[in-house]
């Protein structure tokens, strides 16, 4: 993997754990899959990798469309707080994501 690479790969490291934290399995899952997918990409090759990825953080059925909640069979409790906190961290991920993908092109 580029070096240039390394923050993103952070970032998608730790939304993939964010999301295994409150059971958020399908995007866990996604996010796993190309954390790995990145080991094995050069600067040249990466372009399609983060288009896919900002493609991801907005739209319809995009994790910027997630509510961590347990009314959507999230792990977490109905205390307003820590469901408010876990949705503004979510929030901060997907806004430093777009802005190191913006920072790569």
């Amino acid at each position: 993997m580029d070096s240039r690479l390394a923050r993103y790969k952070e970032l998608l490291n730790e939304l993939q754990v964010f999301f295994e934290r409150y059971a958020e399995t399908k995007w866990a899952n996604r996010l796993r899959e190309w954390v790995h997918e990145l080991d094995g990409l050069t600067w040249n090759g990466a372009t399609d990798h983060l288009k896919r990825t900002q493609k991801a953080l907005g739209g319809m059925g995009s994790i910027g469309d997630i509510v961590i909640c347990p009314e959507n069979g999230h792990s977490i409790s109905n205390e307003e707080a820590q469901v408010n906190e876990a949705n503004e961290r979510l929030k901060k991920l997907v806004s430093d994501m777009f802005v190191e993908i913006e920072k790569l092109f």
